[in-house]
Parts: structure tokens; sequence; C-alpha cells
């Protein structure tokens, strides 16, 4: 354990991990997300068939 640690952030070391950090990470997924739904994929293509 790291001096002025607490002992729940030495137990569990996702509390360690900045709210900030977090926020980050998730806006970066919802912009990679709507690129990727709003830009790549602005098409609807069919979808190939399978036969049996």
């Amino acid at each position: 354990m790291k001096p002025g640690m607490t002992l729940t952030a030495a137990i569990d070391p996702t509390l360690t991990v900045p709210p900030v950090i977090w926020l980050v990470f998730s806006g970066a997924v919802l912009v990679f997300l709507a690129l990727d739904l709003g830009v790549f994929h602005r098409k609807p293509r069919a979808l190939p068939s399978v036969k049996r």
C-alpha cells in the first residue's frame, strides 16, 4: 500500500481512477460511435441472405 492511500483504495484499484478520466473515456466512445454511425455507415445496405 502506498503512503497516503486509504484502505478502500488499496483494496479496490478502480477507485484510484479520477472521474475526469472516466468522462474523457466515455466521451471518446460516444464520439467514435457517432463517427461510425453518422459518417462511415451513412447509406443503408442490404445484408447478403443466407440460403439453406
